[in-house]
């Protein structure tokens, strides 16, 4: 009988061991709300603006996430697109509607119906999840730019967040020198385009010195003074 279950044990170790190696299958189970949760603990909904939206905005918390399909905006085609991918969450930066819509139509743009990208969501069954506001002030937001053009971030901010140090609008930023040079704004434009893969806009005098920038994640619409 000892033997019997010595035996026994050692079968359920080799099987166990077995269940662990690189050839098992590997799972990934989260459900909608746990991946809502899990992004509100990194942009939480009380840093937002008060006129914003953040989290899920259409969905069932309870389902398991199969794939999640990122876009700036929600529309009707991103929709579509992530459904065809095999998403059922559609995570963008901007919210899906910032007013909630007083009509619900298969349209192809929320101009021709405000809740055309709703009814293609839930048509589709894909949840609209977004963080907006709560992203732009994030501190893993705030090293995005910078680090992508080359810039040293002074880790304080044009527009901080009322009671933290570490968020806020508008990345105050350092150029470094260009060879001993001051960078120049033509080439600052010109880095700009190597990165983003299209011509800025740019106004001043293309030799003129650049020796701080404020970067900025949202419109900038407050930042000029």
């Amino acid at each position: 009988m000892g033997l019997f279950n010595k035996a026994d044990k050692a079968s359920t170790e080799a099987l166990s061991r077995r269940g662990e190696s690189h050839l098992a299958p590997r799972t990934f189970n989260m459900t909608i709300g746990g991946l809502e949760k899990a992004l509100l603990k990194e942009f939480p909904a009380e840093d937002a603006e008060k006129w914003d939206r953040t989290g899920l905005l259409v969905g069932e918390r309870s389902l398991p996430v199969t794939r999640v399909a990122v876009a700036l905006d929600a529309t009707p085609a991103a929709v579509a697109a992530a459904a065809e991918a095999g998403a059922n969450v559609l995570l963008t930066h901007h919210p899906a509607f910032l007013e909630a819509p007083d009509g619900f139509a298969p349209e192809a743009s929320a101009l021709e119906s405000p809740g055309a990208v709703v009814w293609a969501a839930i048509r589709n069954q894909v949840a609209l999840m977004d963080f907006h506001t709560a992203l732009d002030v994030s501190p893993a937001a705030a090293r995005v730019l910078p680090g992508m053009l080359g810039l040293k971030f002074t880790l304080r901010f044009a527009e901080p967040l009322e009671g933290s140090r570490r968020k806020g609008y508008g990345q105050i930023c350092e150029v470094p020198d260009n060879d001993g040079e001051p960078e120049t704004l033509a080439r600052l434009a010109a880095r700009c385009m190597a990165v983003f893969g299209r011509a800025p806009r740019v106004w001043g005098a293309p030799d003129a010195a650049v020796r701080r920038v404020v970067t900025a994640t949202g419109s900038a619409g407050s930042l000029a003074p």
